[in-house]
């Protein structure tokens, strides 16, 4: 078994912050490969803020609508950029709304059955949604999963004054405490999980947080077993967190950093600290990338 963590930043906030505002520059100064890709689902939480969500239908792919369950939880004004590009169709949409955490512990996610041989059902796949959490209401609780004791999914994993998050997938601990990053600072942030299951002499499980690899695991007994054939619900949690949830997109192949959904903010927030940050910006994602 091999357990890489890579180096941190010293500033997770510069990050966190600077890089979803600037990253709007990377498409013009940075060119980009499209990786053979294909979405299987892509939940934009698109809206009219304000509004309760009864059900959220993919923009793309072959995955089913999720429907509300529990509470009542509503479409939210505050988004992760007010434009959306996808590096692997070169596409840039408009973002308006986003989902936004009921702020109490009460049941209340999307949800679809996906049965055995479903659209997330897939040895090869990548998992990556924005978030923006200002306050944690319990631990150990979960962003998006797809059955939480048999497949993999984003948690907060400790319960302490910084609240971190990290992934599992097929119940064992991709990111462990150590590896895990603070997620409860009211900014926005990008979080991916990639895993490659279907050759078991080449696997691995990786954790990105903000386009930065945080933990890669190969050669784990629970990545060589792994069965993506099981009938489990994927569901987008709107419980136990305050703040908002934008762009959760499926694709059922390995994406790299620069495959990754990028948000662009409003042009009237850049200023000329942003372009100089830019070419650092690049620079960790070059030295990232895998």
């Amino acid at each position: 078994m091999t357990t890489t963590s890579k180096a941190k930043p010293t500033s997770k906030r510069l990050l966190s912050n600077m890089a979803l505002r600037w990253a709007c520059l990377f498409p013009i100064l940075a060119a980009f490969t499209a990786a053979q890709a294909s979405t299987v689902g892509w939940y934009r939480m698109e809206g009219t803020a304000g509004d309760a969500i009864s059900s959220v239908a993919t923009s793309e792919g072959t995955a089913p609508t999720l429907t509300q369950s529990g509470a009542t939880f509503n479409y939210g004004s505050n988004v992760a950029g007010s434009q959306i590009y996808d590096p692997v169709s070169d596409t840039t949409y408009a973002n308006t709304s986003s989902l936004e955490y009921t702020g109490n512990a009460t049941t209340a996610y999307l949800q679809s059955a996906d049965t055995v041989g479903g659209p997330f059902d897939v040895a090869d796949f990548t998992i990556e949604m924005f978030v923006k959490v200002d306050t944690v209401v319990n631990n150990y609780r979960y962003f998006v999963d797809h059955d939480p004791t048999n497949a993999w999914g984003f948690r907060v994993l400790d319960n302490d004054d910084n609240y971190k998050v990290g992934a599992v997938v097929d119940n064992g601990t991709l990111s462990g405490s150590g590896d895990a990053v603070d997620v409860a600072d009211g900014l926005w942030h990008h979080m991916a999980i990639v895993v490659k299951s279907s050759d078991d002499g080449n696997n691995f499980s990786r954790f990105y947080f903000d386009y930065q690899l945080i933990r890669e695991n190969t050669g784990l007994t629970y990545l060589n077993d792994y069965n993506p054939e099981v009938s489990a619900p994927f569901r987008i949690y709107a419980e136990e967190f305050s703040g908002y949830a934008d762009e959760v997109r499926f694709s059922n192949s390995i994406l790299s950093t620069d495959d990754f959904l990028v948000a662009i903010p409003e042009p009237g927030t850049f200023t000329l600290f942003g372009l100089g940050f830019i070419a650092i910006y690049l620079g960790i994602r070059r030295r990232s990338k895998k």
